[in-house]
């Protein structure tokens, strides 16, 4: 595979971002629309919307006042623009507009990324949202239902039809068996907590609350706050779309968490919280997680881990993709002495979970988290083959 540059990753969202537009304006209802907003202070400005007109077609509006300066020839210039790009300007509304037939989608999409880009100055599409306020709720797929049945045949009568833990540990086990199966997944319990396997775009995990008969679904989106008011505003605007996950903040690390109560267990609970949150993770997780670590290099490296947010990083995109050292020497700017770090912390890591393993088999742990820990063992020291590779192309002939 070729290595990925970051103009070629900012392409790729780009692309992600049309697509993503290109699958729901055919489902608009006439009098239906979505909007592409921006942060501006404390409130959303909508850039270019979406609608679907009585005639079928999809009519994509742009406000002109968005963009008129007071200095007459940029905006000619401007006017100029948006007209070579496609946009008809409407002088009565004010207002530039496009359209398209359903056939013709990809065209208006298209028109809206290059308005984004070209005129809007915006780099990459973490810095716009999609407002899609007729989304369609996701329905539970037929897979998921024959999941959950398949779960709720492999638990005894009592825990299927509603179930009053006696423990921690019973409530973990529990959840742990019928995640395992909802997921087709080998599932461990790990320090308490149920580890998952890497199969979306962000890694979570689900831990008993101690507060009470409660799971707490978690993922980390930031190990340093160093915004306080953008984070209220994103509270703010995530909490009509998902009002059952919750934003949190403990030393300067910042979570997203669903709750679900477990005074009486029943796997269709955990089946609908599991569908809900793997839709955030999808559809929310992932530019949170951009927009809380915006900043220079190292602007939010974890003040309780060992580890540098650039090699965690390093670990999630080879977690989804074929990693190579030379993309390894790009990403770290060629910088032998930082990659030299990320090798020690990486041995480090392995070594760690080496004396896990170990102490999993000794104390004769079930397969499922010894697996876990031997699989992260390979991980780490797969990882460490290639830092070394990486340092051996960034140093110089000679050297």
């Amino acid at each position: 595979m070729s290595d990925l540059s970051f103009d070629d990753l900012i392409e790729d969202a780009w692309r992600e971002f049309a697509s993503t537009l290109a699958l729901r304006l055919p489902r608009l209802e006439t009098g239906q629309y979505i909007e592409v907003t921006r942060q501006d202070g404390q409130r959303h400005r909508v850039l270019v919307a979406f609608t679907a007109a009585d005639s079928g077609k999809i009519r994509c509006t742009l406000d002109s006042a968005l963009l008129r300066s007071s200095d007459r020839a940029e905006w000619i210039r401007t006017r100029g623009q948006l007209a070579q790009l496609g946009w008809r300007f409407l002088p009565r509304k004010d207002n530039h507009m496009a359209q398209a037939g359903h056939g013709d989608i990809p065209r208006l999409t298209q028109l809206a990324v290059s308005t984004l880009r070209e005129v809007f100055g915006h780099a990459h599409p973490v810095f716009v949202m999609i407002n899609d306020p007729f989304r369609p709720a996701a329905r539970t797929s037929f897979g998921e239902l024959h999941d959950l049945t398949a779960a709720l045949d492999a638990l005894p009568d009592c825990v299927a039809t509603g179930y009053v833990v006696e423990s921690e540990a019973e409530l973990l086990a529990i959840t742990r068996d019928v995640v395992a199966t909802l997921l087709g997944s080998q599932v461990a319990i790990v320090d308490g907590c149920i580890e998952l396997p890497a199969l979306d775009v962000v890694p979570w995990r689900i831990f008993a609350s101690p507060q009470g008969p409660s799971l707490v679904f978690t993922t980390t989106l930031s190990h340093r706050l160093l915004d306080s008011a953008l984070l209220g505003r994103l509270v703010v605007d995530h909490s009509a779309r998902w009002p059952d996950i919750a934003l949190t903040v403990d030393r300067d690390h910042v979570y997203a968490q669903r709750v679900v109560d477990a005074a009486v267990l029943q796997p269709q609970n955990i089946a609908s919280a599991l569908s809900t949150w793997r839709r955030f993770l999808a559809d929310a997780a992932c530019r949170l997680v951009e927009v809380l670590n915006s900043g220079g290099p190292g602007a939010h490296n974890c003040g309780y881990s060992a580890v540098p947010v650039g090699l965690q990083t390093l670990f999630d995109l080879a977690m989804r993709d074929n990693l190579s050292s030379s993309r390894i020497v790009h990403l770290a700017n060629g910088k032998t002495d930082r990659l030299r770090e990320y090798l020690r912390v990486c041995r480090g890591l392995a070594a760690d979970a080496a004396e896990s393993a170990t102490a999993a088999r000794e104390r004769g742990a079930d397969l499922g988290e010894i697996r876990l820990h031997s699989d992260a063992t390979e991980f780490y020291r797969h990882f460490c083959a290639l830092l070394e590779e990486a340092i051996d192309r960034a140093t110089p002939r000679g050297a």
